[in-house]
């Protein structure tokens, strides 16, 4: 008998305001957006409770840069999360490059509540696909 192990990712797309979540099917085939959270001084907790209510094994957060290649300003804010993120919990948690994705989460619907959540979810596939 062959067993499968499955696992779900959460993908983030983190902003100074906002930041995007998005989750993965447990076979890590599709990310899905799930939801917006606002940027402020519980924002982590609250990341991790919904990492723990939807099972999820891994964290995906989007490694903002700029056409050259650098890190984009928000970047010192995400390391900060990383950070606090590693303080709190042994779930990995890894950066994946991402340019424009909000943008092209902007092409698949108007910009609305879940603009956030849908570029999370452009993060978590491309992580998916490149694996």
């Amino acid at each position: 008998m062959r067993h499968t192990i499955y696992m779900k990712y959460l993908g983030i797309d983190f902003g100074g305001k906002r930041i995007g979540l998005a989750v993965s099917d447990e076979e890590n085939a599709f990310a899905f957006p799930l939801s917006v959270v606002q940027n402020n001084s519980g924002v982590l907790e609250e990341i991790i409770a919904v990492v723990t209510k939807e099972e999820v094994e891994k964290v995906i957060i989007g490694d903002s840069k700029n056409l050259d290649m650098k890190n984009n300003p928000i970047m010192k804010d995400v390391e900060r999360f990383i950070k606090g993120w590693k303080e709190k919990t042994q779930i990995p948690i890894e950066l994946y490059t991402e340019m424009f994705t909000s943008q092209a989460a902007a092409r698949f619907a108007p910009k609305d509540d879940l603009h956030d959540a849908r570029a999370a979810a452009l993060i978590l596939q491309g992580y998916i696909d490149r694996r």
